[in-house]
C-alpha cells in the first residue's frame, strides 16, 4: 500500500474511534517497511499514558522502532520491543516515568505502528503498572542480547524489575 493509502487509512481508523493520532515518520522500516505514527497520546497528549521523554527527536524514537523491527525484537504475539543505547553501551531511558523499554503493539495489517516507553516502571511510574505485569518476555530480552543491543548484566537486570 502507498504512503498515502496507509496515511488515508489511518485517518478513517480515527474517525471511527474518535482518537487523535498525529504525524507519520515519512520513511518505513528497513526490515518489513512498516510505517511509524507518532500518536500524540503518547507524546504529552494524555497525562496518564506512558509518554516519551520530550527530549527525544522523532528520528530518535523511530530509530528504536526501526532497530526493534530490523532484529525482530517481537514476543509470541507479534509486538515489537526497542532500547535505546548511549554511547558508553548503557541503555538510555525513553519515557517520563524512566522506561528503557518500548513497546510497539501489533498494527493491523497495511497500518502504520505505533509505541510507547513501557518497562521497568518502579517508583516513578502510576500505581496502577507496577512490576511485572508489563515486562517483555525473557525470549524478548535473550534475542536484545544476541542482536548486541543489551549485555548479560543488561538483560539479567532489566528482567528483574530493574534499570539497566
Amino acid at each position: 500500500m502507498s504512503r498515502a493509502g496507509v496515511i488515508e487509512q489511518s485517518r478513517r481508523a480515527r474517525m471511527a474511534t474518535g482518537e487523535t493520532s498525529g504525524p507519520i515518520h515519512p520513511i518505513t522500516t528497513r526490515r518489513s517497511g512498516h510505517y511509524y505514527l507518532f500518536y500524540v497520546k503518547h507524546h504529552g497528549g494524555d497525562r496518564d499514558a506512558a509518554r516519551w521523554l520530550p527530549t527525544l527527536t522523532r528520528n530518535e524514537e523511530f530509530a528504536v522502532f526501526d532497530t526493534a523491527d530490523f532484529h525482530d525484537l517481537s514476543d509470541d504475539v507479534g509486538y515489537l520491543y526497542g532500547v535505546r543505547k548511549g554511547l558508553e553501551g548503557e541503555v538510555l531511558e525513553l519515557g517520563t516515568w524512566g522506561q528503557q523499554v518500548a513497546e510497539f503493539p501489533f498494527a493491523r495489517l497495511n497500518a502504520p505502528w505505533h509505541g510507547y516507553p513501557l518497562y521497568p516502571l518502579k517508583e516513578a511510574g502510576p500505581k496502577n503498572r507496577p512490576g511485572e505485569k508489563h515486562r517483555p518476555s525473557k525470549e524478548v530480552f535473550l534475542k536484545m542480547e544476541a542482536a548486541g543491543l543489551i549485555t548479560v548484566q543488561q538483560r539479567k537486570r532489566l528482567r528483574k524489575g530493574n534499570h539497566a
